[in-house]
């Protein structure tokens, strides 16, 4: 026969067996949203350590590659280098507001400026406008040098990161672009550059770089193969 106390037992004292489950589940869930909010953190700022490091190492080759390069021609000298990266890309900013490169043009390969006319006509045509009001730069690394038989296939590439205002507007439609904001935003470009009669001229620029651009930049010693 069933006692009394046993029959009981739930409503006084309650189900100790059920009030363990929930509690576990609880606990379960719990943990499951800890780890939903920390897997992501850790595996951003593990991202960030590895970019950092690949970004020493990648700065640390490249500047003895351009050590090794210097002592058989003077034209490679890293700093003059890192401020014409710097000069041009305030430049590049102001020509894009200007939809006009004149200033310009003798920096500038003939490539690059059929690209930039052909994109601006686009433009035009669509009445857009491109707007940049704030720069402020961060950091200037050297990624990528080649030192080739021909001083006129020399070329190196360099990342650009800061701080900038620039937007596309549309002004048939009165509004920005989308993924426009007139918000202060971190950006990294990448610029290469080619020698041309001793001077390095701009070859291209890739706006919003990502970390896999700047992995594929080249670095080689044509002269020691």
């Amino acid at each position: 026969m069933t006692s009394l106390h046993t029959l009981l037992h739930p409503w006084i004292f309650g189900d100790t067996t059920n009030m363990a489950s929930d509690r576990l589940e609880q606990l379960y869930a719990a943990y499951n949203g800890f780890l939903v909010v920390i897997i992501p953190i850790a595996l951003y700022v593990c991202w960030l350590i590895v970019k950092k490091v690949w970004l020493m190492i990648r700065k640390t080759r490249v500047k003895n590659y351009i050590q090794t390069f210097s002592t058989n021609d003077y034209f490679w000298n890293e700093k003059r280098m890192i401020e014409k990266a710097k000069e041009m890309f305030i430049s590049v900013q102001k020509a894009w507001t200007r939809n006009e490169f004149v200033p310009l043009a003798p920096q500038l390969t003939d490539k690059l400026k059929m690209e930039w006319q052909e994109i601006w006509l686009r433009m035009r045509r669509r009445k857009y406008m491109f707007a940049c009001s704030v720069i402020d730069i961060k950091r200037i690394t050297i990624i990528g040098v080649i030192d080739h038989f021909d001083n006129h296939q020399d070329r190196f590439k360099v990342e650009i990161t800061g701080y900038v205002r620039r937007y596309l507007r549309d002004n048939r439609q009165k509004m920005l672009t989308e993924n426009s904001t007139t918000g202060l935003q971190k950006v990294t470009d990448i610029y290469s550059f080619i020698r041309y009669d001793d001077q390095w001229l701009l070859d291209g620029v890739h706006y919003s770089a990502n970390f896999t651009d700047m992995v594929l930049a080249k670095t080689r010693n044509y002269h020691s193969l």
